[in-house]
């Protein structure tokens, strides 16, 4: 996002002298909504010493209290402007799913029984077919890279020797009830490195997975938007596994057969109306686009029926920033402030220039056809996109204060969203201990151990 400022943090400077990021966190923990406190522990359980595994497991229980159940992420191509993008942004890793995730993923580093112990108590919520309207799409990568990393390093010789991890990937496998989880499922059988049998025995999986999504009734609604969002990636898992599966021995013909089916019948789906060249980009459209020589072997190409859709319904809903007059000035002034040559910002004009557009920044304050939210997202968006251009200084001092001082402002947003509200505060966490002197406890986890 253009006005996301990725900051390196060091840490945050304004803790006790004898109290170490880990204490603070398990002091604040309770004053914090679970998922902010589960985020902080698994941040710093590396520096926890011997109880580094409690730390873990201790994130691992109050992530599951998480408000946010899985992760999603914006369909591809959505507008910059777009609200989608700041939701996904904010909430990624702080959903029940990933932080569970997570904790498995350090866990089994430590104790790989407890994680594999763990990865068995996750509630794997499968997600809803998307409408036309959803923006954001479930993400189920966090899941399926814990599988992987237990499925790899979470059994012994013996265990291995004896398929228990094969026993566990296949009752995921089995479980696919959903298209949102093909893509990152078919991602990890295509990474594991087993041999022939074992692997026809994932296949043989995800073949009943895909068969579960290849039939067809009036009263049944395939998840298309899903599909297209993910068709590129999936297909490319789909070649890599063939393409093992073949060095093996194995015959695939009627795993390729079951994902023809699988992809004609997406393609065939209901499709949404969308019409943002970005968006249609990065969605198949043309029968060559899915099921290519690489996953086909002796079977046909799709034809043009066959990657056609039934019908064009309802359209993406998009809501947007900067629609408000007031808004849209302030980000034309901001566009015009932007130099193509780096070398500009040095210049005693361009500093001249900033200052006065962060001096019309600190005393904005959008109109009231701007939703509260919606008006500290806009304000902090602009800090932050000034603080990505202005290295040092005093200027750089000003908008870190400014930025600082808007989060510690309340606004209802803070207790609607604590993690949407506090995203903005993550890119300065650590730069200084402004954020530690708000006294916000919030905005102090947040900063701890980054």
């Amino acid at each position: 996002m253009i006005f996301r400022v990725l900051i390196v943090m060091s840490g945050l400077v304004a803790l006790a002298a004898d109290e170490t990021p880990v204490a603070a966190v398990l002091r604040l923990a309770e004053s914090v909504p679970p998922e902010i406190a589960a985020a902080a522990m698994l941040r710093v359980a590396p520096g926890a010493g011997a109880g580094r595994a409690e730390l873990i497991e201790r994130a691992f229980v109050l992530g599951a209290k998480s408000r946010h159940r899985l992760p999603v992420a914006a369909v591809p191509g959505s507008p910059m402007e777009s609200k989608a993008l700041v939701i996904s942004a904010a909430r990624r890793g702080y959903d029940a799913l990933s932080l569970q995730s997570a904790a498995v993923t350090q866990m089994v580093a430590i104790d790989p029984a407890r994680a594999r112990r763990m990865f068995g108590e996750m509630a794997r919520k499968t997600p809803e077919a998307a409408t036309c309207e959803d923006i954001l799409l479930a993400d189920l990568d966090p899941y399926y890279a814990a599988l992987g990393a237990v499925l790899r390093s979470g059994f012994t010789t013996e265990e291995r020797k004896a398929g228990a991890h094969l026993a566990l990937a296949n009752m995921v496998l089995n479980q696919i009830a959903s298209v949102p989880e093909l893509r990152p499922a078919t991602r990890m059988v295509a990474e594991l490195d087993w041999p022939g049998e074992q692997l026809g025995a994932a296949m043989a999986s995800l073949e009943a997975a895909m068969k579960t999504h290849s039939t067809f009734s009036e009263f049944e609604q395939p998840d298309n938007r899903s599909y297209l969002a993910s068709a590129a990636q999936i297909e490319r898992a789909m070649a890599g596994i063939i393409g093992r599966a073949r060095k093996a021995g194995l015959d695939t013909g009627e795993f390729s057969k079951s994902y023809r089916f699988f992809v004609v019948r997406q393609m065939r789906a209901p499709r949404c109306n969308d019409t943002d060249p970005e968006m249609v980009k990065h969605q198949p459209t043309e029968p060559s686009d899915v099921f290519g020589p690489a996953v086909a072997g002796d079977l046909p190409a799709l034809g043009v029926q066959e990657a056609t859709p039934m019908y064009i319904q309802g359209e993406i809903r998009v809501e947007r920033f900067w629609q408000v007059a007031d808004g849209k000035e302030m980000l034309g002034a901001f566009l015009a402030l932007r130099p193509k040559d780096a070398a500009v910002l040095g210049t005693p004009e361009w500093q001249e220039r900033a200052a006065a557009f962060t001096g019309r920044l600190e005393k904005w304050a959008p109109g009231a056809e701007t939703s509260e939210a919606d008006g500290y997202h806009q304000r902090a968006m602009l800090y932050e996109a000034m603080l990505g251009l202005v290295a040092g200084g005093p200027l750089r001092g000003r908008l870190e204060k400014g930025l600082v001082g808007l989060l510690g402002k309340k606004v209802r947003l803070r207790e609607e969203d604590a993690v949407e509200w506090s995203w903005h505060g993550r890119s300065v966490a650590g730069l200084t201990g402004l954020l530690w002197e708000t006294g916000d406890a919030i905005l102090q986890v947040e900063g701890l151990g980054r």
